[in-house]
């Protein structure tokens, strides 16, 4: 079922209320998934050699409940680098929507990807879920920039112009 911007936000906003983190700017994507892990011990990560990975940043894997990332997305989140976080907050947002199969955060997109109508979906909700999970609409203030979104909630500048928006 399609969701509106609305309803991802209230959607976002009540994940976050559920683990703690509500009113935090700028989480700790580890402190998530250490958070999401206490409230489902099913759900994991795995960190991948990026030889391993050569065209995929990460990957959902419905079945096993596991995010499996790059070890340099993995760096990266701990560093606060935005496309990281983004990646792991895009990978999340496969999880908290109950989407099933094996979806990939991918620097390059398969046919099957292109054309499968349930992924291409599945990957646009969570494109649009995503930044939300970083920078909930209720955290932005008033008149804030885009340059202030960027770095208040730790976003590229091309998340940061779609909060904006």
């Amino acid at each position: 079922m399609y969701k509106t911007e609305e309803q991802l936000e209230d959607f976002a906003r009540a994940f976050l209320r559920s683990i703690g983190l509500e009113h935090q700017i700028k989480p700790d994507m580890m402190t998530i998934i250490s958070k999401l892990k206490h409230v489902d011990p099913r759900f994991g990560y795995r960190r991948v050699p990026d030889a391993k990975m050569p065209d995929t940043e990460a990957q959902w894997l419905s079945d096993e409940v596991k995010i499996n990332m790059r070890e340099s997305v993995f760096v990266g989140m701990q560093r606060f680098e935005p496309r990281a976080r983004m990646t792991v907050a895009h990978e999340i947002s496969h999880y908290l929507l109950k989407h099933t199969g094996h979806l990939n955060r991918s620097t390059v997109k398969s046919a099957v990807e292109l054309s499968a109508k349930r992924i291409v979906q599945q990957e646009a909700e969570a494109r649009r879920l995503a930044p939300i999970i970083l920078a909930p609409e209720y955290l932005i203030p008033e008149g804030a920039s885009t340059e202030d979104i960027m770095t208040m909630f730790g976003l590229s500048h091309e998340a940061a112009v779609i909060r904006k928006d």
